[in-house]
């Protein structure tokens, strides 16, 4: 018994060495997806224990106030100047305008934006608004991203984007209730979910110390034979090592390599 219980630990080491090699290599590749605590260096040399802990879980960011601007009526003195009457006339570019609410983090600015180019007469595309929602997610705020989402899915075309940014949203938020409530929704509202949908969705479940849930909705996607890409393997190979699965994280590893 003891001969078997030497073994059984070589076996486990042995399949740990072998985990380390494989992401080493997805690291060196530049496509590793470790979900790593603050301060954990994601370098080969970090490997081996990054394997022997227990992932942190990240915060979730704290509770963000609703989207504060929405169906409010905007101030054009709140925006940048270049959002002014005078030079919206002659075709103000908004996109810029985003983009320098972005460098500022002004997630308020961007909602502002959206809302002043319907007053003036101007559909949001989903450029625009999947921009703002951006903004509203780097800023922390993602009930204002969903927020965005509830007033502009039907008023865009491309609604795939809008679900992506708030799928992102919720990933960084570590949210895999409200996640899996996007799929359900693009689901009843006739919206097909891509595997990045899907691959979002795990990354707020591995977020939230969900592992077993991550590798579900890993799968879901596999049973609907959508297209994966090499960092979404990653991912699921992160959750089976927090898992401590480590025959399907050297599975999915070797898939992705």
């Amino acid at each position: 018994r003891v001969q078997c219980a030497e073994d059984g630990e070589a076996a486990a080491a042995g399949r740990k060495l072998r985990l380390v090699a494989l992401m080493s290599c997805l690291f060196l590749r530049g496509s590793a997806a470790f979900h790593a605590p603050p301060g954990l260096s994601c370098s080969p040399m970090a490997m081996p224990r990054k394997l022997g802990l227990c992932f942190a879980s990240p915060q979730t960011r704290g509770a963000a106030a609703a989207a504060a601007g929405i169906g409010v009526k905007s101030r054009s003195d709140t925006l940048s100047p270049a959002a002014s009457a005078d030079e919206d006339r002659e075709g103000v570019d908004y996109m810029t305008v985003l983009q320098e609410c972005r460098q500022r983090r002004s997630w308020q600015e961007a909602v502002e934006t959206l809302a002043l180019m319907r007053e003036r007469g101007i559909s949001p595309e989903s450029v625009h608004v999947t921009r703002a929602m951006t903004i509203c997610n780097k800023s922390g705020q993602w009930r204002a991203a969903l927020a965005l989402l509830d007033t502009y899915e039907t008023l865009v075309s491309d609604k795939i984007d809008l679900y992506n940014a708030a799928l992102a949203g919720c990933a960084a938020a570590a949210l895999p209730d409200e996640a899996h409530s996007l799929l359900a929704r693009m689901d009843s509202n006739g919206v097909q979910p891509t595997f990045s949908c899907y691959n979002a969705a795990s990354k707020a479940c591995l977020a939230s110390g969900d592992w077993q849930r991550a590798l579900e909705t890993f799968d879901e996607a596999r049973r609907r034979n959508l297209t994966v890409q090499v960092s979404y393997l990653c991912v699921a190979a992160s959750a089976a090592v927090l898992g401590s699965d480590y025959l399907r994280a050297i599975e999915l590893a070797e898939e992705a390599v």
